[in-house]
């Protein structure tokens, strides 16, 4: 008899602990708590500022110069007010002003954060994006671009049209951003988009031995030497096999005895145990050919950072790309794009 009470005691303990903890887990997933999370690191207030470092990547003289332009930036918000479907939706104004601080401040724009039952959405320029969503947990995956237009920002990029795809992720929620000397602790990291198809930059001197490519894929050399530069490489991974080499220095340069001559290209392939010129074609046959124009190239980043109780502390937006202009000279080439990148001095 005892024995049967102790077994109903245990599982009446268990159900009363079951039933609990279910209680909690609502409670967890419960809306208005989560939404508490979303403005936890994204806090909106009339009144609340942010001041950023700012760094401009700009390109000139046509778009063959690069330059970076350096501000401060406040962004305010400054006014609140209900949409016609009921969500909340704060106006923030940008002022900027030179780095040094020697200018009066000048008025930049204006963009929205709207709050919605399970994200935190941005409109500037009428680009409307998904920043934040629940669940607010490493690893969660959303569709940030899902509302952009086919080409955002008509600036002729080959992968402007795919910005929709971008998954942005939550890859960390414990990260540590530094502010005036204080780590900020549990901060929120989301990454957009990190990729990047740049070749990988060799300068040769007078003085250089043998230059080890092995790893690469794409490789620009420059500089000068005083004699035929030597290339090795160890055997690629198998599902690189192929490595492309363009040549800007004042000397030939050769892998396995073949040669790159100066100002052209060459696209060398590991086959059985060496490397070998060229590729193959659709028929299987193995075609050697010269370029004289640099390869494209591309990046496009988009990272940002958030801080409980503040918001957005930092973000590092690149979109570019790396074109020849088939102008007839060697080397002709421009950048298309911008860069921006924020980090939090100051707030309130």
């Amino acid at each position: 008899m005892r024995a049967n009470q102790f077994t109903c005691f245990t599982l009446a303990f268990i159900a009363i602990a079951f039933f609990s903890c279910k209680k909690q887990m609502e409670v967890i997933d419960d809306s208005p708590y989560q939404i508490a999370r979303l403005t936890e690191i994204m806090p909106l207030e009339v009144g609340k500022y942010i001041t950023y470092q700012t760094d401009s990547l700009v390109f000139t003289n046509f778009n063959r110069n690069e330059e970076t332009h350096y501000y401060i930036e406040k962004d305010t918000i400054d006014g609140k007010f209900i949409d016609g479907a009921g969500q909340t939706n704060y106006r923030i104004t940008r002022f900027l002003r030179d780095a040094a601080g020697s200018k009066p401040w000048f008025t930049a724009g204006t963009y929205f954060v709207t709050l919605t039952q399970n994200t935190v959405e941005v409109t500037e320029n009428n680009l409307r994006f998904v920043k934040l969503v629940l669940p607010l947990k490493q690893g969660s995956v959303w569709k940030g671009n899902q509302y952009l237009p086919d080409e955002p920002y008509k600036i002729d990029f080959n992968n402007d049209g795919s910005m929709y795809k971008w998954e942005y992720v939550y890859t960390k929620t414990n990260d540590v951003f530094n502010y005036n000397g204080t780590p900020l602790n549990d901060i929120v990291m989301v990454t957009g988009v990190d990729n990047s198809d740049i070749a990988d930059t060799v300068t040769v001197t007078a003085t250089s031995g043998p230059i080890n490519l092995s790893g690469k894929t794409l490789v620009y050399l420059r500089g000068t030497s005083s004699d035929t530069i030597t290339l090795t490489a160890t055997a690629p991974t198998a599902s690189s096999p192929i490595l492309s080499i363009y040549n800007r220095s004042n000397q030939p340069a050769k892998l396995n005895n073949i040669v790159v001559p100066v100002k052209k290209g060459r696209t060398y392939e590991y086959v059985d145990g060496k490397w070998t010129f060229g590729t193959k074609n659709d028929r299987g046959n193995r075609v050697d050919s010269l370029y004289t124009d640099l390869p494209p190239g591309s990046k496009d980043l988009l990272v940002e950072k958030y801080a409980k109780g503040i918001g957005p502390v930092y973000q590092e937006f690149v979109m570019w790309e790396y074109q020849n202009e088939y102008t007839g000279v060697p080397d002709d080439a421009t950048k298309k794009g911008f860069g921006v990148k924020r980090r939090m001095i100051n707030h309130n």
